[in-house]
């Protein structure tokens, strides 16, 4: 049995984002197979166990004060552990600060912050420092993708352990059409599942669909992005987009992307997106932003694009496909999600860099 420490997420269970539902899945699969695991998170979260999941909040929220909040997680993870995981770099500049008792310190070092348009220029220094700093510790590193991990071994040269663990998804062969508004009609609408920020491409995927002259409406899953594409869109087109906000609930989530004539993503920045594993995992039709990341995660067995352009006609070729032709894409799409994306299999490989990382 180990003793392993999951920190730099908000906390459990998961009610935000990709490294929220890492930790949650994670601890849950670790914690089966007879690991004594806590999580470390924000304050405010419970000071208690769930599901046999020891958690300890910090006095600090994440997303508004960063530093002091992996600072804090530092000291409460650096004795008492065999393993501990941190999410994301942001810690990496205070490890000779909080150095390990006993155990190992590894490091989930998340895509590739630097290249987000949404940081200011003094969070992208902060992020290339401590990825800089991270390297010459030679501490134990893992990515989800092994385009990331060829930046950290070729770009910043990191000479320790270096492994690539894909995200994980569960998989979706039905969901409940009843979960949808009474606005939406199964197969007759595009989803995007993305917060409003440049590098995810919401601009370029609203005027694609636009162009194309498709009768099927456009779901916004995330923050609302109304600001972004408003400007550029006539008012007919305003009243087929819907914008339905962040959705936590998993099983509503699926529906949305189960029952979607195609899922859409934009993202042009990180490692393997878990929005778009999801979205393979409930057997969506996926078009993809073309970059290395998405082609990595989708096997280059998506449909690509590069700008509006492509994008719209993209769209009007699907559509007129045939039934079978975009079965046999969600199909593909389903089955590599099963066969690299379950998180049995992401479990197993955390376990086997725990164990590698202690030798």
């Amino acid at each position: 049995m180990m003793r392993i420490a999951i920190v730099g997420t908000r906390g459990i269970p998961a009610a935000y984002g990709g490294f929220e539902t890492l930790a949650e899945r994670l601890a849950l699969g670790l914690h089966a197979r007879g690991h004594d695991v806590t999580v470390i998170g924000n304050s405010g979260s419970a000071h208690d166990r769930w599901q046999g999941i020891k958690r300890i909040p910090t006095r600090f929220q994440k997303q508004d004060h960063p530093v002091l909040f992996y600072l804090e997680s530092l000291r409460l993870s650096r004795q008492g552990f065999d393993r501990v995981l941190v999410c994301g770099v942001g810690g990496a500049p205070f490890y000779s600060l909080y150095p390990m008792k006993e155990g190992v310190r590894i490091t989930h070092v998340d895509g590739l912050e630097h290249l987000r348009d949404k940081f200011s220029s003094l969070k992208k220094w902060y992020v290339r420092k401590a990825q800089r700093l991270l390297c010459r510790s030679s501490a134990p590193v893992v990515s989800d993708s092994a385009a990331v991990s060829a930046y950290w071994r070729e770009e910043l040269e990191h000479k320790g352990l270096l492994r690539t663990i894909m995200y994980g998804a569960d998989i979706v062969t039905v969901a409940d059409r009843s979960l949808l508004s009474e606005s939406l009609v199964p197969g007759e609408y595009y989803l995007v599942v993305a917060r409003p920020v440049p590098e995810n491409n919401l601009a370029m995927i609203a005027r694609a669909w636009s162009d194309s002259g498709t009768p099927k409406h456009l779901v916004i899953v995330g923050s609302t992005g109304k600001e972004m594409l408003y400007d550029f869109l006539s008012q007919a087109d305003r009243e087929r987009i819907l914008f339905i906000g962040p959705v936590y609930d998993k099983m509503v989530l699926a529906a949305l992307r189960f029952h979607a004539f195609a899922y859409l993503h934009g993202h042009s920045v990180g490692g393997t997106n878990p929005a778009l594993v999801e979205a393979m995992a409930a057997a969506a039709v996926c078009l993809c932003h073309d970059n290395p990341f998405n082609r990595e995660t989708t096997a280059g067995a998506a449909i690509y694009f590069s700008s509006d352009r492509e994008l719209s006609s993209k769209l009007i070729e699907l559509e007129q496909q045939s039934a079978g032709q975009r079965q046999a894409a969600r199909l593909q799409m389903l089955q590599l999600a099963q066969e690299r994306y379950s998180w049995e299999r992401i479990v197993d490989q955390y376990l086997e860099l725990f164990e590698l990382a202690g030798r």
